[in-house]
């Protein structure tokens, strides 16, 4: 039995960690997408903006 107690326990522990690794890496890997999201369609806005004031600039 005081074998047997630590083993269940460190497999128990193995289980729920990798839930939480993976619960984890799924939440980063839907915050990085809606990041990705968020930036893609906003950059060529940014570059637009990057043009528009470098042209101002080099026209006066």
């Amino acid at each position: 039995i005081m074998v047997i107690t630590p083993v269940v326990t460190g497999v128990l522990l193995l289980q729920v960690g990798w839930r939480i690794a993976f619960m984890l890496l799924g939440f980063l890997g839907v915050a990085f997408t809606l990041l990705a999201l968020a930036i893609i369609p906003a950059t060529p806005v940014i570059i637009g903006i990057c043009i528009y004031m470098y042209m101002r600039i080099y026209i006066y």
